[in-house]
């Protein structure tokens, strides 16, 4: 959720284990889930561990459809800046969170039982 004052920059890292780079974007590897994490929503990927990134939003679809379900996501990184940070002492410098942006998504028909396999390991679901 993008607040007033807040700077949006494209971000570009390294790709990490559970992720491959698809043009100039990024695919999770393993499987993946969405959910929500109190307030926010969030791409858990269960690929030699579990995985979390927030996710700043999505372009043309409602990633709340996709709820609980697995799932292979394309999707970007951006760097949000915050400048309206309330601390404790002042002078406080603004925060930087790195943030994803889906671009896609499938639905992938894995069993809960399956889950723990990619959990343990890092292969791509079929």
């Amino acid at each position: 959720m993008r607040r007033p004052g807040d700077i949006v920059q494209a971000y570009q890292p390294d790709p990490a284990l559970w992720e491959r780079p698809v043009q100039d974007a990024f695919e999770n590897r393993g499987v993946a889930k969405i959910v929500r994490l109190l307030t926010q929503l969030a791409l858990v990927t269960y690929c030699s561990g579990i995985h979390t990134a927030y996710i700043h939003g999505s372009q043309n679809l409602d990633v709340h459809d996709y709820l609980g379900k697995f799932v292979r996501v394309r999707y970007r990184y951006i760097k949000v800046i915050r400048n309206d940070i309330r601390c404790v002492r002042a002078p406080c410098s603004p925060s930087e969170e790195v943030k994803i942006v889906i671009e896609s998504v499938k639905e992938m028909a894995v069993s809960e039982e399956d889950q723990a396999h990619y959990t343990t390991t890092c292969v791509d679901a079929p």
